[in-house]
């Protein structure tokens, strides 16, 4: 499922992403794109799919983990993005977030990671990542659980079952 912006000036926002199967892609499950200036991509909302065993955004950087979304900016803020109610299995990273300008926002909420990391921030973006299932009760980055890579991520509070 992608959702790009491609030329200048373009714009993709308001779009929702829900109910799906999203398992066995070459590239995340998911993949949000931004690479030009005044381009918009915004308010879009990524809600009660199933991803899996999907590969890597080569536009993150090759040397990455399969990841089930990736949401990559490399000039513009990305603000109002919504990932909920998702669950995640068999990729190395569920959520990778590579946006440059600190100004982005991303939401993430009430999703069940079971990857090695949750949820990593590539860029200067800041992520909400509480009310998650981070594969254990005892939260992101405990043994055992799936973890945050990057800075600029809250978790607290997080889950302690699966939604």
């Amino acid at each position: 499922m992608g959702i790009f912006t491609a030329a200048p000036g373009a714009k993709n926002y308001g779009n929702t992403v829900s109910g799906n199967i999203l398992t066995g892609n070459a590239l995340p499950g998911v993949a949000m794109h931004s690479h030009a200036p005044a381009q918009v991509l915004d308010d879009n909302i990524i809600i009660g799919n199933r991803i899996s065993g999907n590969g890597t955004d080569g536009d993150l950087g090759s040397s990455l983990p399969p990841m089930g979304i990736s949401v990559s900016s490399a000039v513009v803020p990305v603000k109002g993005t919504v990932i909920s109610q998702n669950v995640f299995k068999g990729e190395g990273m569920d959520i990778a977030v590579n946006v440059s300008n600190g100004a982005s926002a991303l939401s993430a909420h009430f999703n069940s990671f079971f990857g090695a990391i949750g949820v990593g921030n590539l860029g200067a973006g800041s992520i909400s990542a509480t009310a998650n299932w981070w594969k254990c009760s005892r939260g992101p980055g405990a043994s055992g659980c799936s973890t945050t890579s990057g800075s600029n991520i809250a978790t607290d509070p997080w889950l302690t079952s699966p939604f």
